[in-house]
């Protein structure tokens, strides 16, 4: 009493409208579209090469990061670049801060 008919969630069934379950919506894939830092778990347990901003060169299996951006990358390597050569120093576990690190 008082209210206009359908308020507030629609008619009741059977009178005008009939109820229909929500249409299946198409989500994506787990790893499509994740922002910021969260995409880094595409690379996770994979080789990479990172690049840090003085201009170093680590390669190695990155096994973990965080919300910064910091990574730990285990069985490291420095790569040393000059011209078409290069040489892998070994350094082990390695822990990169994000903010080092070059996009």
């Amino acid at each position: 009493p008082g209210m206009p008919p359908g308020f507030p969630h629609g008619p009741p069934l059977g009178q005008g409208m009939q109820h229909r379950p929500p249409a299946p919506q198409a989500y994506p894939a787990v790893f499509e579209f994740l922002p910021g830092v969260a995409s880094l778990m595409e690379d996770l347990d994979k080789r990479v090469l990172v690049t840090l901003r003085d201009g170093r060169h680590f390669v190695g299996m990155m096994r973990s990061f965080d919300q910064y951006g910091n990574v730990m990358l285990e069985d490291t390597y420095e790569r040393h670049v000059h011209g078409d050569l290069y040489a892998d120093e070994r350094l082990g576990l390695y822990v990169i801060r994000g903010g080092n690190m070059v996009l």
